[in-house]
């Protein structure tokens, strides 16, 4: 819905390349049952169901329960979801019947907040299709959609209508010469730090709405936000945040955004603790400094260059597993930049490297069109859950991964290996598995997934 225009590289593969791929992939489909709907049909049969039970009890502290309930803590929730985890941004003002049920088929779902009013129906639908989903309302919390309300929540009163009926001209972030600074379809940028009617912050005000509005609505597991950049002075450099007719100096301009971001999660985190014991997650997309606030943050466009790369994606995802709030959970958004050419040897190399930790898996169309319901044979993989940390090939042996150089990586799962490598060359790499030689060589920007035979 609310959502920047960014310049973008193409995806690697040739066509030819992707034909060969989706050939195999669907050969590789055959073996694998469907994931979602609340349920996961056993690859391995009954051994495979109870490893994987005993593995949901070591990870939730021997849970007499293995099913479900209302009670079960978020954390838990999390950790019964096993691998490769998907996820969905979905983000068109309407839901259907039939786009919702395939919705339930992934393991985490971002809907706009306005579907607590239009389509409440659907949120429940989702809900009861897949009682394990993870569900979180997409916001902007630094944009307005101004001019689109009535496009954004036709004929009902949601809580973007709510938050419009407070806003004033001096509530949004404006030019020397006062006019609005837009960022996407006439959605201009708002000013966190600017005073509302009753005298708090539109921070402050926003954190208390976040709470009663939206989590209060109780249809949703958090919040994802949307434009949670560290800095803005880029975007415009004739902004004046303090409204004296003069333009601010950029250093200005970029600290009163982060304090205006800061005091949105540093308030919005107690907030919840009080009123919810603290069981509603909070995403963000970029790499602003409120990580002890919020759970987790989505990779957009991986590996883009604006987050490094894929070694400086993957190293700020180590960190962040590490650091954020806990529990953590990281979003791995790639795309084909808004071509619609789907490249399922990138899609693959992306979705092996979001297994190399615990990310939330989707891809995309792109930036400019987030709601597409592809789903790939290997999001069909049942891998169970990781027996390790992510490793790396050096020096002819596999080392725990740190730096995150580009190079080869591996990590073991229950049922499974995933083998990702990131270097520009193919590479030869030793492994144990069942069914597979004792050598095994990948190739550049490409991901393996290996599973057993059976004995």
């Amino acid at each position: 819905m609310i959502l920047r225009r960014s310049k973008h590289h193409k995806p690697h593969s040739s066509h030819k390349a992707a034909i060969i791929s989706l050939i195999l992939l669907l050969l590789i489909a055959a073996g694998f049952s469907l994931r979602g709907h609340g349920y996961k049909q056993a690859f391995f049969g009954w051994a495979y169901e109870k490893r994987l039970e005993q593995n949901r009890s070591d990870l939730e502290n021997n849970a007499a329960n293995s099913k479900l309930t209302s009670k079960s803590t978020l954390a838990q929730r999390i950790a019964r979801i096993d691998y490769p985890r998907t996820a969905n941004m979905f983000l068109q003002n309407t839901i259907s019947e039939a786009e919702a049920r395939q919705l339930a088929r992934y393991d985490l779902v971002i809907l706009g907040m306005q579907h607590q009013a239009v389509s409440p129906d659907k949120l429940k639908l989702i809900k009861q299709l897949n009682p394990n989903i993870i569900l979180l309302a997409y916001t902007d919390p630094v944009a307005f959609p101004l001019s689109r309300l009535e496009q954004v929540e036709p004929g009902v009163e949601g809580p973007w209508k709510t938050w419009g009926q407070i806003m004033r001209k001096e509530n949004y972030l404006l030019t020397n010469q006062g006019d609005y600074i837009n960022i996407w379809l006439e959605t201009p940028l708002v000013n966190l730090v600017s005073r509302v009617p009753d005298g708090r912050t539109l921070a402050e005000w926003k954190a208390q709405f976040y709470v009663d509005t939206v989590l209060g609505s109780g249809l949703w597991d958090g919040v994802f936000f949307d434009t949670t950049w560290p800095t803005i002075s880029w975007i415009n450099s004739t902004i004046d945040t303090n409204r004296d007719g003069v333009v601010d100096n950029p250093e200005y301009v970029n600290s009163e955004w982060a304090r205006g971001l800061n005091t949105l999660f540093a308030e919005l985190r107690p907030l919840i603790q009080r009123r919810y014991d603290d069981r509603y997650l909070l995403i963000g997309n970029d790499q602003g400094r409120f990580y002890e606030w919020v759970n987790g943050r989505m990779f957009e466009d991986f590996p883009n260059q604006p987050n490094g790369g894929w070694d400086g994606s993957m190293r700020e995802y180590a960190l962040r597993q590490r650091t954020s709030y806990p529990p953590d959970v990281t979003i791995f958004n790639s795309s084909t930049l808004n071509t619609g050419n789907q490249d399922l040897e990138f899609m693959r190399f992306t979705l092996g490297s979001a297994l190399m930790g615990n990310a939330f898996y989707n891809y995309d169309y792109g930036n400019e069109h987030r709601s597409t319901l592809w789903w790939y044979p290997d999001y069909n993989l049942q891998l169970g859950f990781p027996q390790e940390d992510a490793k790396r090939w050096y020096d002819q042996t596999w080392v725990v991964a740190s730096d995150w150089k580009f190079g080869v990586y591996r990590r073991e799962f229950d049922y499974g290996i995933v083998i990702v490598n990131s270097s520009d060359a193919s590479q030869r790499v030793q492994i144990r598995l069942r069914g597979y030689p004792s050598e095994i060589v990948i190739e550049p920007k490409h991901a393996r997934f290996l599973l057993p035979t059976k004995e």
